[in-house]
């Protein structure tokens, strides 16, 4: 439920929408699996991350993104989101809170990223096939040789280190926004809910009342 309300707060604000698709544990994806037809579609026809999280097994996760926010991005920005999701889920050890640290942890850096590509960009017209960026082995998409050849430019060099700076600017202000926004939603809920603890009637020890053995401990 967590992760479910997480994932609705992020699709009300965020243009790259995020996808969480869930697989048991030791379980692969047939070779022949079209990803595209996942969500009617939408991973190709809008800017999108497809998550595929193998549960309690988080560095097997594999992260996708649709074609143009792929070939708008820095591939060292990926990368190290891929890096620091994985990382992030390894510090707890329960399979839930795993993939909750994982969901946490890439929704605030698809808004850096939505932040960083501009707003104001409209989307591009769907594009078949989506794009990978790897997990905690740090794999990305090898790019075009044209590709290569003008991001090892002066000119390339220094759009990619405007990207970063942008990223690395927004991250201060998306990460509080996202935790107070988060951390309200939480209050909300706690304000509502109700707690009845059961009352247990528990028995003198050593048969008397008033005699040394007759503390108890409850606990919740």
């Amino acid at each position: 439920m967590e992760i479910e309300r997480l994932l609705e707060f992020h699709a009300n604000d965020a243009r790259i929408q995020l996808f969480v698709l869930v697989v048991a544990k030791n379980e692969t994806l047939p070779a022949n699996t079209n990803l595209d037809s996942i969500a009617s579609g939408k991973l190709v026809s809008s800017d999108a991350c497809l998550v595929v999280y193998p549960l309690a097994e988080p560095w097997r996760a594999r992260l996708l993104v649709s074609r143009p926010v792929h070939d708008k991005a820095s591939p060292v920005f990926l990368s190290e989101t891929a890096s620091e999701c994985v990382k992030q889920a390894l510090v707890a050890t329960e399979a839930g809170d795993q993939l909750e640290r994982f969901v946490t942890t890439l929704s605030p850096r698809l808004f850096w990223l939505q932040k960083a590509l501009g707003e104001a960009q409209q989307a591009t017209q769907p594009q078949s096939g989506l794009r990978d960026f790897g997990a905690a082995s740090g794999m990305i998409a090898t790019p075009s040789p044209e590709k290569h050849e003008q991001q090892d430019s002066p000119s390339g060099i220094m759009a990619r280190l405007v990207l970063l700076v942008t990223a690395l600017g927004g991250i201060l202000a998306g990460a509080v926004w996202v935790t107070r926004r988060w951390r309200h939603l939480r209050r909300t809920q706690q304000q509502t809910s109700v707690w009845l603890l059961p009352e247990l009637e528990v028995q003198p020890r050593l048969g008397g009342a008033f005699c040394g053995g007759a503390g108890v401990v409850i606990r919740y």
